[in-house]
């Protein structure tokens, strides 16, 4: 059946395929024997939703030794449409990438992160919640989306310390590559071939960056019940 994209009905439709992709590839990951398994699947939204090159390395076809985005089908998106990538981007965004940080944080983390090497880590965890600068084009909210979401991870009470020492590691990560400024330019994003409502992002979110900014130090004291640690006084001034 092909979709009209331009119509209500078929961008809904759109949702619901791309929402059975994302839950066929976190069924995948929870299920996997292996880290290589976690790999690729954590690789496919970097390459075929994110249009990030450094992913597609570990989406290599064994056989070939070629570009997977060449040479095969997605092994979770091969139903989505071609000619269309920036409506699914833009529902990846807007509607699963929240589903996904979580998923990232609760159950990658905990099981198998351990088992990635450094690079590996930062090239298909990292990417999610640290976007690199080639993929701020398309995508300028990424940075601001991120900090939402790793915000609001800290006010997870029980989540296992590993948990609580990713989130810190990725905001540090995230705060140190992104400047005050980066973040305000994000949050009011509008540059790029995908426009700011749709990727979330809305006009009073300059005002929630600022609290979130504010209230950070505390935040970050609050989840590791001891001193806040000092990245995070001295970066935004706060003793």
């Amino acid at each position: 059946m092909t979709l009209d994209h331009s119509t209500s009905n078929g961008q809904e439709q759109a949702r619901r395929l791309l929402g059975e992709s994302m839950q066929a590839l976190t069924s995948s990951a929870r299920s996997a024997q292996s880290p290589s398994a976690v790999k690729e699947a954590l690789a496919e939204p970097l390459a075929y939703l994110l249009h990030l090159p450094a992913a597609t390395a570990y989406l290599v076809d064994s056989s070939t030794q070629k570009s997977p985005l060449e040479h095969r089908h997605s092994k979770f998106f091969e139903r989505l449409p071609r000619g269309v990538d920036d409506l699914y981007s833009q529902l990846f965004l807007r509607h699963f990438l929240h589903a996904h940080y979580e998923f990232l944080l609760k159950e990658v983390s905990m099981s198998w992160l351990p088992e990635f090497a450094t690079h590996e880590r930062r090239a298909l965890f990292d990417a999610y919640f640290v976007p690199h600068a080639s993929v701020l084009h398309n995508f300028p909210s990424l940075p601001f989306l991120s900090l939402r979401f790793l915000h609001e991870a800290l006010s997870w009470s029980t989540a296992p310390k590993r948990v609580a020492e990713t989130i810190l590691a990725l905001l540090r990560s995230l705060l140190s590559k992104w400047t005050i400024r980066d973040m305000s330019d994000s949050a009011s994003a509008s540059v790029g071939k995908v426009g700011k409502r749709a990727m979330g992002v809305k006009n009073t979110d300059w005002e929630e960056l600022v609290a979130m900014l504010c209230f950070l130090p505390d935040k970050v004291a609050n989840l590791r019940t001891a001193l806040t640690p000092k990245f995070f006084q001295t970066r935004f001034g706060f003793s």
